[in-house]
């Protein structure tokens, strides 16, 4: 009684879990089933549904937030090669050397492990979120350019009222303000992979 039962199935270099269920003490048989899928690399068939792109400035430094949103439309599991420390469809920005943070959102889909680095699994009713966060050095102008190597369908970014931002492939909106602190708002929709440019 109260044990948390689950079934986990290796297939493909890929680990599958079950749901986890609650003994009642009397039943003496439980349902799992686990869903699995054959692999695959390729991971050309993802898409940016959101990105957002947060900046901040302070003390000569521009710290920058980003938010990614992505789903697997295909009938494959598209394992990753990675350590952690990177995704490969998530590129660095010009300048920057590593990521001070890269981290699945807790509240996405769940990435699985793999025997290379990780899998995503078809998400037909779930999206996948990255977050990550850096700084740069910044003394008073900085050309901001980083690479999507997949289409996005809504690019943000949101800086600080007051922030000069040129760029032709943004379009200002209204500002908002958020936890007290008025933010400009720059969008753009369907941007195939291309680099973002902003001075």
């Amino acid at each position: 009684p109260q044990t948390a039962y689950w079934v986990s199935v290796e297939y493909q270099g890929v680990s599958y879990y079950s749901q986890f269920v609650l003994s009642d003490g009397i039943s003496t048989t439980l349902d799992l089933p686990v869903v699995i899928y054959d692999t695959t690399t390729d991971w050309s068939t993802l898409r940016f549904e959101i990105v957002h792109i947060e900046i901040d400035i302070s003390d000569g430094v521009l710290q920058v937030s980003e938010y990614f949103v992505f789903r697997n439309d295909s009938t494959e599991t598209i394992v990753v090669e990675t350590d952690g420390t990177y995704l490969p469809f998530i590129m660095l920005p010009d300048g920057v050397s590593k990521f001070e943070r890269l981290a699945p959102d807790s509240g996405g889909a769940s990435f699985l492990p793999a025997l290379t680095g990780i899998a995503l699994p078809p998400t037909s009713d779930a999206q996948y979120g990255v977050v990550a966060s850096f700084s740069l050095p910044y003394d008073g102008e900085y050309e901001f350019s980083q690479y999507f190597p997949m289409p996005v369908d809504t690019l943000s970014l949101i800086v600080p009222e007051g922030v000069r931002i040129k760029t032709d492939q943004l379009s200002d909106s209204d500002p908002k303000e958020i936890n007290g602190i008025v933010y400009q708002i720059f969008e753009s929709t369907d941007l195939p992979s291309a680099s973002l440019t902003i001075n």
